[in-house]
């Protein structure tokens, strides 16, 4: 993507950055039983090079399994942004609709309606229609499935692949597991479940690492994104989960 500036370049980085922010609800990994997700609210902060810009998150219930997330980053008085609906049934996950808002270019903004009776996803701002099959997500619900599958059986998970519907075709993104890490925050120490996620065929081109919080329902903490000789970061600075304000482990 080439825009008029560099700053306008870095938020559609963070943009993208932000697009693969793991949904910071979750169940928690001590009781490996998988539960509808909690309410989280955080700020988070992206670094490139000297530039560093801050992105906030939210998840909410919106009552009968149904959930949402969103996330915003403001940039030069302009604020990109992208939020998901989704329902929560017996641990999987259904996506209902996705959108990101790009106040830069708005052609490449997205507006997404899974019409699961058709087996079909529609984007009606580029008028596209991709046929799917039960459990494709959009890339945000995607975020969620996977913290419930890490995180009610941490011990168990295996290396996993998740279909994903963006930009108008089916992506698969693998998963892998890596181990426990302890990582240094704001708000203290923190021990996370560590995961490696690429595209099969592409992961020396691209790939995150992702940091979960082990003990604050699998919130992110932290997350490097990888591409060629360039390294994005993001890291969660506060949050709170189901009305308690995250503190270090250690």
């Amino acid at each position: 993507m080439v825009y008029m500036n560099n700053d306008s370049v870095i938020a559609t980085r963070y943009s993208s950055l932000v697009s693969v922010l793991l949904a910071a609800a979750c169940v928690s990994v001590s009781s490996h039983v998988a539960a509808q997700p909690q309410a989280f609210s955080g700020v988070y902060e992206a670094h490139y090079g000297l530039l560093t810009l801050t992105g906030r998150q939210q998840v909410k219930s919106l009552g009968e399994d149904r959930w949402n997330i969103i996330n915003f980053v403001d940039i030069l008085a302009l604020e990109v942004s992208e939020n998901a609906t989704f329902i929560v049934t017996d641990q999987q996950v259904s996506s209902q609709r996705y959108e990101f808002v790009n106040p830069f270019r708005k052609s490449r903004s997205v507006e997404l309606d899974f019409d699961w009776p058709n087996l079909q996803a529609v984007e009606h701002v580029a008028n596209e229609t991709t046929k799917i099959k039960p459990a494709v997500f959009d890339t945000l619900s995607y975020q969620m499935q996977l913290q419930i599958d890490v995180c009610s059986d941490a011990e168990g998970f295996n290396d996993k692949q998740y279909p994903v519907v963006d930009s108008g075709r089916l992506k698969t993104y693998q998963v892998d597991m890596i181990g426990a890490a302890d990582v240094e925050t704001e708000m203290g120490m923190i021990e996370t479940i560590n995961l490696r996620q690429y595209r099969p065929g592409k992961q020396h081109e691209k790939q995150i690492v992702i940091w979960l919080a082990k003990n604050w329902q699998c919130v992110l903490v932290r997350m490097e994104f990888h591409e060629d000789d360039e390294i994005y970061s993001v890291q969660l600075t506060e949050g709170v989960v189901a009305g308690e304000a995250i503190t270090g482990d250690k």
